[in-house]
């Protein structure tokens, strides 16, 4: 795909072009994207032509110079006001009062654009089907019956702790540099909680921040529990939640018995391997549990 030195050349572009553009935020939002309206349209037998492109495809423009991604895909949108372009953004925790969840606050707000329902693409497999699932196909000889089984009963409180751990880096400004950080050796889980360590402080006093991370974590983690479980998934950090995630994953696979490889390789390994399957178990889920990808479907297929 052509990149274009500035929004006026973009705007050009989706005047001229015949079908209708999704933009998004990075390349692996495109690839996630692409698959989901790929499949679904192949699956349903329906014919639907359409371009799919990221913030990348303007390579400069002095109107988005410092912008992050979400933002330049945003003001893109906004300056080229076109009807055949649109996009999936990020919500992430635009609008949402995360002391008192509900569903409401999940709805789309923002006109042209379509966000997601949670923080990010990934909090779509931020479910313990998707973890079990991936858990088998990735360790089919390494792992047990027992420990799957374990994985599936404990994951709302997994994803409490993610929520908890994302909540408190995003309260402490200090998402960046959490990032990848958490390791099964910071948690953990013993009467069917998790618990995050003193030896958290340490790894982040290495990054120059010199916070009592821990206890604001576990405090956030208690207080969740008054919150609405279900909607959880949705206010994890893409990022730090999946790093989060596949930590509690690996801290309970040490717990019953698993290798130490193995371990690892849960917490950290196979990111590819992951990524495809997650994408996957995306594209097989029921259209009315993606919201708003399943409008994106609905829009792509109108003929601008």
């Amino acid at each position: 795909m052509s990149k274009y030195k500035d929004i006026s050349s973009y705007r050009l572009a989706i005047k001229i072009r015949s079908h209708k553009t999704v933009l998004v935020e990075g390349v692996s939002d495109k690839s996630i994207i692409s698959h989901f309206l790929l499949s679904r349209n192949y699956h349903d037998n329906h014919q639907s032509d359409y371009f799919i492109d990221d913030a990348s495809i303007v390579k400069s423009d002095d109107t988005l110079c410092g912008m992050g991604n979400k933002s330049k895909a945003l003001a893109i949108i906004s300056a080229i006001n076109n009807p055949k372009l649109s996009g999936v953004i990020d919500r992430e925790w635009d609008n949402i009062d995360l002391s008192d969840l509900n569903e409401e606050q999940f709805i789309q707000n923002i006109s042209n654009v379509y966000l997601t329902k949670g923080h990010s693409i990934e909090n779509y497999w931020f479910d313990a089907d998707a973890s079990v699932n991936f858990l088998i196909k990735a360790f089919p000889t390494t792992i047990n019956q027992n420990y799957l089984q374990t994985i599936s009963r404990i994951f709302p409180v997994i994803l409490r702790f993610a929520a908890a751990y994302s909540l408190t880096a995003k309260d402490a400004s200090i998402i960046t540099r959490s990032s990848e950080l958490i390791t099964h050796s910071d948690i953990s889980w013993s009467n069917g909680n998790f618990a995050l360590q003193e030896s958290f402080n340490t790894k982040l006093d290495e990054r120059g921040v010199s916070y009592n991370f821990s206890a604001d974590c576990n405090n956030r983690y208690l207080q969740l529990t008054a919150s609405n479980q279900t909607l959880l998934k949705w206010v994890c950090h893409g990022h730090l939640g999946e790093d989060a995630i596949r930590s509690c994953l690996a801290a309970v696979a040490l717990t019953v018995g698993i290798d130490h490889a193995t371990v690892i390789d849960i917490e950290r390994g196979k990111k590819n391997e992951k990524l495809s399957h997650d994408s996957e178990y995306v594209c097989s889920q029921d259209l009315h549990c993606l919201d708003p990808l399943d409008k994106i479907l609905e829009w792509v297929r109108v003929a601008p």
